[in-house]
């Protein structure tokens, strides 16, 4: 991973039985990030090299500290050493903060923001939900968090007192073992009866941000888009982003040489049809920070600044960012001869 910064953990705090903060400091001056980012972090191990991606689960605009916050995942060989070696004064190695899965704010604002969690999807929308309440005061900001039952669910003293503080937040708390089977996991009838109770201002420009596993994130998805919201504005947030396989397809079966420009420095290189723009480029030693590989992450987003790029997959990208030129290297092949191609 090129540009590497180095994140001093300063703080350890137990959040569930299978979740923890890490409070970092960066050795970097100037340090900035969105709420919604996440970090992508390279570990070690055995003489093997493994990337994870964490999301920030601080604020920029209400915390004084960078926070990511971790489920443990059942052999996870980054997650067992975070959670059984890793201790205050060790530093992580990771990129600086990323991702899409952000909000443009305007103070003068009056929208409805639903932010829609399953289990530790609650990460990165408790970073926006701090910061939407700081920068939108008019705004109605609805939270709609869906867990197995309060003991699991994370940040959920900390959300309450938020929502104590802040007539426009609404919280919704969805529980498994709720006896009443009707608020007890969120579906469409559910979700759609919330939305409907709960929305203020004009639906076609409410904004829809969920995190969770894919077949909620989906759910959500599906049910906004029935519902008459506007797909520009549904954003998700894939939490695992871990390296996965996706179905390869291709435009053609030809070979083109392509132009990567990264710090005003131009290389050409030839990427075959059937290896994606970020493989060729990291054969050849151009380094493009990444992730997931399956287009799922947003890690590699690069700008197109002359030809065509098409994309075997993709769940990050919005249709007005991929018309601004913006692509993913991971699943992006070259369709054009005249391909150049700047590394953020």
């Amino acid at each position: 991973m090129s540009d590497q910064i180095e994140y001093l953990i300063t703080g350890i705090k137990t959040e569930t039985n299978n979740t923890k903060t890490f409070f970092l400091t960066p050795n970097t001056t100037n340090y900035n990030y969105k709420a919604g980012q996440f970090i992508t972090f390279t570990f070690t191990f055995n003489n093997h090299t493994i990337n994870r991606s964490y999301c920030i689960s601080s604020s920029p605009d209400t915390d004084q500290q960078i926070s990511i916050t971790v489920k443990r995942v059942l052999n996870g060989e980054v997650t067992n050493w975070l959670f059984t070696k890793a201790a205050v004064g060790d530093i992580l190695k990771g990129s600086a903060a990323q991702g899409k899965f952000t909000i443009e704010y305007t103070p003068a604002n009056k929208r409805d923001i639903f932010l829609i969690a399953a289990g530790s999807g609650i990460t990165a929308l408790y970073s926006l939900l701090k910061s939407a309440l700081k920068h939108e005061p008019e705004s109605n900001i609805i939270l709609v968090y869906s867990n197995s039952n309060i003991e699991s669910a994370i940040f959920y003293n900390e959300i309450k007192n938020i929502g104590s503080h802040h007539s426009n937040l609404t919280i919704e708390w969805l529980f498994s073992n709720n006896s009443n089977i009707l608020r007890a996991r969120l579906g469409n009838f559910i979700l759609e009866e919330i939305m409907e109770t709960h929305l203020k201002y004009n639906k076609n420009e409410a904004l829809i941000y969920t995190c969770g596993p894919e077949d909620f994130m989906l759910m959500v998805q599906i049910s906004c888009l029935t519902n008459g919201y506007n797909k520009n504005n549904i954003r998700k947030e894939i939490f695992d982003v871990t390296p996965a396989e996706v179905e390869k397809k291709y435009w053609d079966n030809q070979n083109r040489r392509v132009t990567f420009i990264k710090n005003n420095t131009a290389t050409k290189i030839d990427v075959p049809y059937n290896i994606s723009l970020l493989d060729a480029a990291l054969r050849n030693g151009i380094n493009i920070s990444n992730s997931c590989k399956a287009g799922k992450c947003g890690t590699c987003v690069c700008q197109i600044k002359q030809g065509k790029v098409w994309m075997h997959y993709n769940e990050v990208l919005m249709d007005n960012e991929i018309e601004n030129g913006e692509i993913l290297t991971c699943t992006g092949h070259p369709i054009t001869d005249d391909v150049i191609i700047e590394i953020k």
